[in-house]
């Protein structure tokens, strides 16, 4: 839910809160967290450093990481892709 939630340049952990299409993209399965502007970070059970959870967000395609992390869409991003392409 935070992949859009402004995070002040990858420096602090964003708010836990925001407005749907405006601050973040609306689907629950993304964690607060941090963004990675210049490198891509290992995936880790505990690397996320918003939550202590993993940090496998960094390798989402709707987040401010860099190109060549992202690799796929979260659970819920997948179903809001599928849903105007299958009408």
């Amino acid at each position: 839910m935070y992949t859009f939630t402004g995070n002040i340049a990858g420096t602090a952990c964003p708010p836990a809160s925001g407005t749907v299409g405006a601050d973040d993209d609306g689907c629950a399965t993304i964690a607060p967290h941090k963004r990675a502007d210049s490198i891509c970070p290992a995936d880790n059970a505990t690397g996320n450093s918003c939550t202590s959870g993993s940090n496998e967000y960094i390798y989402n395609f709707m987040n401010y990481s860099t190109d060549a992390c992202m690799t796929g869409f979260s659970s819920d991003q997948r179903i809001r892709v599928h849903a105007p392409i299958e009408g």
